[in-house]
């Protein structure tokens, strides 16, 4: 019996959080991503997003990566802070997707509300 080949988007951890940027980018969004985290908060989140009357912190995850007690740690906290916080991992095309209908919703929603749409 063959199987299906299996198929993500996103090979590493950079091609998604690159993908995430710039789509993010395209919507008006502001991002920012710590280049080098040397000296850097333990866990704190990749990739921050800002825009649209929304906040948005996504720590992004490789096929090897794993999430710390750290990570999960500032997750959870900036969630009961009303941030929309997340992981996203590469090998999960759903979370790229997720992600993705967030921002569109966001960008869409400020539209909206303000009549400029």
């Amino acid at each position: 019996m063959n199987k299906k080949p299996s198929y993500n988007r996103f090979a590493t951890e950079q091609e998604l959080m690159r993908a995430i940027e710039s789509n993010a980018r395209a919507l008006g969004f502001l991002c920012y991503h710590t280049r080098y985290s040397v000296g850097s908060t333990s866990g704190f989140p990749d990739l921050v997003i800002v825009g649209h009357g929304a906040i948005f912190a996504i720590e992004t995850k490789g096929p090897r990566g794993f999430i710390t007690d750290d990570q999960k740690q500032w997750i959870e906290e900036l969630q009961r802070a009303g941030v929309a916080a997340r992981f996203a991992h590469s090998t999960i095309d759903a979370d790229f997707d997720e992600i993705m209908n967030d921002l569109q919703d966001a960008y869409e929603s400020a539209f909206t509300s303000s009549g400029r749409g």
